[in-house]
Parts: structure tokens; C-alpha cells; sequence
């Protein structure tokens, strides 16, 4: 992993991507899946997360030194990583598969973005996505629901970190069954930094106000 300066692309300073040895890629059909997730940023570039294997990782940008690293169990992964916007917290959507349907293992952790500590576990999936407000309180997780007659209706669910009660939820969109459908339902969440809108985005982007 390499520091560059941009628009120049003078190299400041590389170091390693892991920080211990990488462990031996299992086949599944024949395809050797990535072992490799994240790569989230806080909105000030101060701070970035990613995992890899079974390693969660946090590094600081200024100069890619490791601020905290922690080992994720056995039998799952971290599929999804995310900062707030000021780097003050990390959620990691955790479990056996990065697929909802073939999941029997799945929540997510919030953790302190400066001492890796845990804040609090929720049993939910979040490897659709996940995204967590500026102070940390609230925790949004895609989900992909059946509609009537084979739609898909990607999903977002606010909780509250500390609780873990839903709070609130949207429906994104609707998206008919068809040879597509897996893609088109495809949809990302973002707090904005004052946290008082939820962003949605897959075909279309759509703003909902927090109350």
C-alpha cells in the first residue's frame, strides 16, 4: 500500500497491506473468492479501515501506520467496513457469507475508531451495506426483501447502535424479476456529515430526512 502525492504521483511513503501472514485461499466452485474487504475512509481523510482474511484493520492515512488491528472468529469474515465521518467509529458487517440467502452466521459490530474497542454487537445482516451516522448512535443496514411476484425491494433499516431497535425503515425502490434483477437492485447508504439525511443510491438516488 503506497502514500501518494497528488496530482504528481510522488510515492511519500509505501508499507505492507497486511500486517501478518496471509492466509491460503479455499476454492468455492472452482473460483477463488477475494479475501480482501473494505476500504472505507473517514470524510476528513484522517483515517481508513479495511479487512482482510480474518484481520480488521484501522491505519492512519497521514502516514499508513496502524492505529489498531483485531482478529474477526473463525468462520466468518468482515464483508463490509465503514467509518463515520470523523473516523470516531467502525461498523463491520460480519458473517459466514457475503451472500444474505447462504447466511446462518451474520451481525455487525461497532467498534471505537481509535482504540478498536467494542461498542456494541447487533444481530443483523449488513453485508448489503451498511453506514453509520456521524456520532455513531445510529447504524443503517441494507437488506434485499421479496416483493410481490418475484421483486426485489432493496431495503435500509436504521437501528440505534447502543439498543439495537429498528427506528426506521425505507423501501429504496422496487425492481421487477428479470435477467438484471440481481444488479439492479444493487443499493449503497450513507449518513450525510451533519447527520440529518439518510442517502440512498442504486438506479436512482433518493435523500430521506432524519427526525
Amino acid at each position: 500500500m503506497a502514500l501518494v502525492e497528488f496530482p504528481t504521483f510522488r510515492q511519500l511513503t509505501k508499507v505492507p497491506y497486511a500486517i501478518r501472514a496471509r492466509e491460503q485461499r479455499i476454492p468455492k466452485n472452482n473460483l477463488y473468492l477475494s479475501n480482501e474487504f473494505g476500504f472505507g475512509i473517514s470524510s476528513d481523510r484522517g483515517v481508513l479501515a479495511y479487512s482482510y482474511d480474518h484481520t480488521l484493520l484501522c491505519r492512519r492515512t497521514a502516514d499508513l501506520q496502524v492505529l489498531w488491528s483485531r482478529q474477526v472468529e473463525d468462520g466468518v469474515k468482515a464483508f463490509k467496513v465503514v467509518l463515520s465521518s470523523s473516523g470516531s467509529y467502525l461498523a463491520a458487517a460480519i458473517a459466514n457469507s457475503a451472500f444474505q440467502n447462504e447466511q446462518h452466521s451474520s451481525f455487525i459490530i461497532v467498534c471505537n475508531g481509535t482504540t478498536g474497542r467494542d461498542v456494541a454487537s447487533l444481530p443483523k445482516s449488513g453485508t448489503n451495506g451498511i453506514a453509520l451516522s456521524p456520532d455513531g448512535d445510529l447504524i443503517a443496514a441494507v437488506s434485499q426483501e421479496r416483493g410481490e411476484k418475484g421483486a426485489a425491494v432493496p431495503t435500509v433499516r436504521i437501528y440505534d447502535v447502543m439498543s439495537g431497535k429498528e427506528l426506521a425503515s425505507v423501501a429504496h425502490e422496487e425492481v421487477r424479476k428479470g435477467p438484471h434483477q440481481f444488479l439492479e437492485a444493487g443499493c449503497t447508504a450513507e449518513f450525510t456529515s451533519d447527520g440529518k439525511y439518510l442517502v440512498t443510491s442504486g438506479a436512482a438516488t433518493r435523500i430521506w430526512k432524519i427526525e
